[in-house]
């Protein structure tokens, strides 16, 4: 989906274009659509799980109107939601992708390790110092 949504979304909520397309954008990211073999209403349903307006999710007839974009009135509240929504997941891939390269690493240094413990021995040196300041 459109890894612009979020700054596009903000931008349309303050000027009042395009705000409610691009929000049906946002909601398909949120909901990874289209997943294989999945019905839109279960994309539609999971969206709507995501997005919080307060305490309560976004009910699913308004995230219905949104995708479809056949709502008469889009509000500042839900453009906030829907952007914190899309905020969320998108630190959370993050993080998972993070957490994924510390793994991968730690494997190329084991297996380094292996092969050559007195050759591989600096650059392996190198690589810790550099993921130790930034993780």
């Amino acid at each position: 989906m459109s890894q612009s949504c979020e700054t596009d979304l903000g931008l349309a909520r303050r000027t009042g274009t395009k705000a409610l397309g691009q929000a049906s954008d946002c909601l398909k990211e949120l909901a990874d659509f289209p997943l294989r073999g999945e019905n839109v209403k279960r994309a539609i349903e999971r969206a709507a799980n995501l997005v919080f307006i307060g305490k309560n999710k976004l009910l699913y007839s308004r995230a219905f109107d949104i995708w479809y974009v056949k709502a008469k009135l889009f509000r500042d509240y839900e453009a906030d939601a829907i952007l914190a929504a899309v905020t969320l997941k998108r630190e959370r891939e993050t993080a998972n992708e993070l957490s994924d390269l510390k793994a991968r690493i730690a494997i190329l240094e084991s297996r380094l390790r292996a092969g050559d413990a007195d050759f591989h021995s600096p650059s392996i040196s190198v690589l810790r110092q550099i993921l130790g300041a930034r993780g």
